[in-house]
């Protein structure tokens, strides 16, 4: 019988790839193999590197390890790079790399054919396109890309959490992130391959682990503190470099303020942070009408003070992201709410709020996000009421004109019914509230319907 560990985006995130490294052990493994991306927006390059070669990993060469290894030669053109701060840190890697180690990532291939127990096994940094946009890869296309590499099994990392798909005698092993470099996540992925007598069988794992060492290193001078700005690509470093300042002021002129009401305090925020002050009578009576749905939703969702009190401020600060514009203004909140830790709240409460500025619009939550599947499944429920609740309201005032005075839910078994008190049918509102309320339908298990009632 073997066991081998299949692990890939450790991203420099040395107390992830320590728990995995135990964990296995503890599970009888003790041959591993890493599919790339051993460096990352992490801090821990070099001990990184030397753990893998003290455990005699096979590895190859992952993209951002690429990345790092012609950083030097580039640095000074991408100084002045969109985003240079990702460059620096790409720089402050390579610098921090013993000669041992940048030897050894010279050494590797970018991708690799073994063959064990006669199942020859590719070993990929660049599977095809079509895995990384949809898992369920067409047979016919799988099988095609398996032939020209000459492989029955194809083992790569794409997405955080592990999954594997089989096509005929084709197996595609996505390995999970061990790593991902996301500054609230706790979670370390990887896979287990196992060949008995004959047969594979594959075992999946999401372990928790420690993050307070990541949280206590030093970090580099001169580079933006955010990770979850850099690592995540859906947040632009652009973004990052204004919204971080302004929010860090904003925030720390509040520090003095002698108030135990939280609430007062974020609103005092957006009050100081000026390019949102335009938005803070929408965020205002958002609020009031999330609050409102909340109170008479309450049979169905059964949450509590605590929850009413997260939609309360994830309400507020939805829009704080217009710092940087309206384009990604909900991919900015989240960066900022995540990353501010003057904010009045505990680090889970803080992320709940994040969640909910980064679903208020456009996309809706899923177990594929790694931002939402990093929470408790409980968590994942009541972050799902919450969210459909707040689309709702923020439908409401689309317009941000504030001509809703009032919200009355009609609850049957098969409908809401929200009858709107205002001075004029607001249509605008109303097709803005039956696009955002699909995701509410989808939670709720209701037809949402509106109603004008004049005011």
């Amino acid at each position: 019988m073997i066991k081998i560990a299949l692990l890939g985006d450790i991203h420099g995130n040395l107390p992830a790839l320590e728990a995995v490294l135990n964990h296995a052990k503890a599970h009888g493994v003790d041959n591993f193999i890493n599919v790339g991306n051993s460096l990352g927006f992490d801090i821990f390059p070099d001990e990184t590197i030397q753990r893998l070669q003290i455990e005699n990993v096979v590895s190859i060469l992952g993209q951002f390890d690429q990345r790092v290894l012609k950083a030097k030669a580039k640095l000074e053109k991408l100084k002045k790079s969109p985003a240079p701060d990702q460059w620096l840190f790409l720089n402050w890697i390579y610098n921090n790399l013993s000669g041992n180690s940048l030897h050894y990532l010279n050494s590797l291939k970018r991708s690799s054919l073994l063959t064990i127990e006669k199942k020859r096994i590719l070993l990929t940094s660049q599977p095809p396109k079509l895995i990384k946009l949809n898992p369920d890869l067409p047979p016919e296309l799988a099988t095609d890309f398996a032939f020209k590499a000459a492989a029955d099994i194809i083992i790569f990392s794409q997405q955080q959490f592990p999954y594997i798909k089989r096509f005929n005698h084709v197996r595609l092993i996505n390995t999970g992130a061990v790593g991902y470099a996301f500054d609230t996540d706790i979670w370390a992925c990887y896979t287990v391959l196992k060949f008995s007598m004959g047969f594979i069988k594959v075992y999946p794992y999401r372990i928790k682990y420690n993050i307070t060492q990541r949280q206590t290193k030093i970090w580099p001078a001169g580079i933006a503190k955010p990770l979850s700005t850099i690592s995540c690509p859906e947040i632009t470093a652009a973004a990052e470099s204004e919204t971080a300042i302004s929010t860090e002021r904003s925030i720390l002129s509040l520090a003095d303020k002698d108030t135990k009401d939280d609430s007062a305090r974020v609103d005092q925020l957006l009050l100081n942070c000026s390019s949102c002050r335009h938005q803070i009578y929408h965020a205002r009576q958002v609020t009031r009408l999330a609050l409102d749905l909340f109170d008479q939703l309450q049979p169905l969702h059964k949450l509590a003070k605590t929850e009413r009190r997260l939609l309360q401020y994830g309400s507020m600060l939805h829009d704080i992201g217009w710092l940087n514009g309206r384009n990604s203004h909900h991919k900015v909140a989240f960066n900022i709410i995540v990353n501010t830790n003057t904010l009045p709240f505990p680090k889970r409460e803080r992320y709940i709020i994040a969640l909910l500025a980064l679903y208020h619009r456009k996309i809706t939550p899923s177990a594929q996000h790694m931002h939402f599947a990093s929470l408790e499944p409980e968590d994942r429920k009541m972050v799902s009421y919450l969210i459909a609740i707040l689309r709702v309201a923020d439908g409401f005032d689309n317009s941000h004109q504030n001509l809703i005075n009032h919200l009355l839910c009609d609850i049957t078994s098969q409908a809401i019914k929200i009858i709107y008190t205002a001075k004029q049918p607001a249509e605008a509102e109303c097709l803005t509230v039956s696009i955002k309320g699909q995701f509410f339908e989808e939670i709720f298990g209701r037809k949402l319907v509106t109603e004008w009632k004049t005011a």
